[in-house]
């Protein structure tokens, strides 16, 4: 997954997942005008396909999330789709859900906000902001739920004050540093983790030109882009195989690495027999790699896909705060 930025596998000890599948605008822009240009934003998803509705007999126009049904075919979609999965040696049969979900990364100025109180009380009444209501992360540094959770921790340790204050006196100095904490949070999550995805340079479509023109060009050009990608695609496997290697030889040796290790054999023979991709899928996830500062303990070798070390720093934590 770190090797590239096309295709990033969430799972819970392999029993349940998500595959994150990053497309362009172009690409996302024609799902869109394949469902009669219908949900779309992050409040209200695509939902293409939909397996528990069926299972559980259930009528999908009455779910509020119900499902987009394609107005023309879209083969780029299916094969995306396809290569990711066998990817990860996974197959149609373990899909539940399909969702498109347009990414707007955002965060407001603002983090607590004075209500006027209810009736029967002279107290006014305090909105605290936090989730995706406060800072909305881009997907892959995956770090929204770990905002979220410190937004409701620092809420938590702000109404820990000493209830003997005068009322207004001492929450508005916590209200204040409450505020004066998201700042410093949003500074390192937008400004830091998900800013290194939405540089130009780091876009998809920057990387790889070849998408959009799959979706308008000429067959003729299409043909090229296909006959260039089978022609490389051994070059691209060596890549693509190298820059996994290199991440499995910085991660592996750390302590407390969770999974088993897993040595240079059995790393090739996963990505050239079991879950090949295509070689367009292949010249794609080696274009999506970002070039990234490479740190001492990766040696000589250079670091390429995920920016995470443009997306490192210190952690702002609620802990380190004085909520008083």
């Amino acid at each position: 997954t770190l090797s590239q930025c096309r295709y990033l596998l969430n799972s819970e000890q392999g029993k349940r997942g998500y595959l994150n599948i990053r497309i362009t605008k172009e690409e996302y822009d024609q799902i869109f005008d394949a469902t009669g240009r219908r949900g779309c934003t992050f409040g209200s998803p695509i939902t293409l396909f939909q397996d528990a509705l069926h299972a559980l007999d259930v009528d999908p126009t009455a779910n509020h999330n119900r499902i987009h049904r394609l107005t023309a075919p879209l083969p780029w979609l299916d094969r995306t789709i396809g290569d990711g999965l066998k990817l990860f040696n996974l197959t149609t049969d373990h899909v539940r859900d399909i969702v498109g979900i347009q990414l707007t990364p955002a965060y407001v100025h603002h983090y607590f906000h004075i209500l006027p109180p209810c009736s029967g009380t002279n107290r006014p009444r305090i909105l605290c902001l936090a989730g995706d209501s406060a800072i909305s992360h881009h997907f892959w540094p995956g770090r929204g739920l770990n905002t979220g959770l410190k937004a409701a921790s620092a809420i938590a340790r702000m109404w820990c004050g000493d209830e003997s204050d005068p009322w207004w006196g001492g929450c508005s100095n916590r209200l204040m540093l409450f505020q004066t904490f998201m700042v410093a949070l949003r500074k390192r999550e937008m400004q830091g983790r998900s800013q290194s995805m939405m540089w130009r340079r780091y876009q998809l479509a920057e990387c790889c030109p070849w998408l959009n023109h799959m979706l308008q060009g000429e067959q003729a050009v299409q043909a090229q882009i296909l006959a260039d990608a089978r022609d490389r695609d051994g070059q691209h496997m060596d890549e693509l195989f190298t820059s996994a290697k290199t991440w499995a030889d910085l991660l592996q040796p750390r302590h407390g690495w969770p999974h088993a290790r897993l040595g240079d054999a059995a790393l090739r023979n996963k990505l050239t027999r079991r879950a090949r991709p295509s070689p367009l899928a292949m010249r794609t996830m080696v274009g999506s790699a970002c070039v990234a500062p490479t740190p001492p303990s990766a040696g000589q070798q250079q670091l390429s896909g995920w920016p995470t070390f443009l997306q490192g720093g210190r952690e702002v934590d609620p802990s380190n705060f004085v909520w008083m």
